[in-house]
């Protein structure tokens, strides 16, 4: 009988840079979501109310030259309010988005003790978030920055020349600037949600707990002791304060948008410990 070889083999290949090793993680964390017909249909869903106002830019462009009154509607004319209106709209899709994507990610490896494994590599904690984030952010991306921006894109391409654009310089900015203030803040919170328990369905059902308390919260507190100050409670509160800045618009609460922005960079700090200390790396003895 032939006795074959088990010594360690060594592996000739090129290192991975530090840089890119959270790259595999982000793809685990997206393939799984791809691979499920229900998720691609709710991405699906989450993009219809941009076809739908695509169409009525689509009219009123179109329609303006022979009906001049149009543009005077009440339809989506794409200006900065109106784009303000759009993502105010879509806050519950984005909030259900965010629990799909990441109510699970860290929950499911910490059930699975897959965490141990991941961290016992040469694979430092932050690679193993960023890579979790990354997955969650493009996900969020997906829903948040890619529709606005393409209805802005949408009515600058129908503009026979540069009116649009000139008339509306920052607004891309605006809507990259938005949509990623909505894409960190809800990424930190789902991560920071899945890594408090071991099931996805409690870090899910957690979450959304999360939001809608948060914003009872600073409504209770406002009816009691008078005043829009409870509202830096809320991080929609807060993200909807900050998208009246980008958009240039009154601030729908009495308090000023940057006492808003520092409420929700504080609560994103406190997320981001949590996470530390959470995700610990595993000192492997040999």
């Amino acid at each position: 009988m032939p006795i074959f070889d088990l010594s360690y083999r060594h592996w000739h290949g090129t290192p991975t840079p530090r840089s890119r090793r959270f790259l595999p993680i982000a793809a685990a964390g997206i393939g799984p979501l791809l691979r499920r017909r229900a998720f691609i249909f709710w991405l699906v869903i989450c993009w219809v109310p941009a076809l739908v106002c695509g169409v009525m830019i689509y009219l009123i462009v179109n329609l303006a030259q022979t009906q001049p009154n149009l543009g005077s509607s009440g339809l989506f004319d794409a200006t900065e309010d109106r784009f303000f209106q759009f993502f105010v709209g879509m806050f519950f899709l984005y909030l259900l988005t965010s629990v799909f994507a990441g109510a699970g990610l860290i929950a499911n490896d910490r059930r699975t003790n897959a965490l141990q494994i991941y961290l016992s590599k040469p694979l430092r904690p932050w690679d193993y978030l960023l890579g979790k984030a990354s997955a969650v952010a493009a996900t969020l991306g997906f829903v948040t920055i890619a529709p606005p921006l393409a209805l802005f894109l949408l009515r600058a391409g129908l503009d026979r020349g540069t009116t649009y654009v000139r008339a509306h310089p920052l607004l891309p900015f605006s809507i990259i600037a938005g949509g990623g203030l909505i894409t960190i803040t809800l990424t930190i919170l789902s991560l920071t949600v899945s890594s408090l328990t071991k099931s996805s369905r409690t870090a899910g059902v957690a979450l959304v707990m999360f939001y809608v308390f948060a914003s009872a919260l600073h409504g209770m507190l406002g009816i009691l002791f008078g005043g829009s100050l409870p509202s830096v409670l809320s991080p929609l509160a807060n993200l909807q304060q900050g998208l009246c800045l980008l958009f240039g618009r009154e601030p729908t609460y009495d308090v000023s948008p940057l006492v808003s922005l520092a409420a929700l960079l504080l609560m994103l700090a406190i997320c981001v410990r949590v996470l530390w200390k959470r995700v610990r790396p595993v000192e492997v003895v040999v």
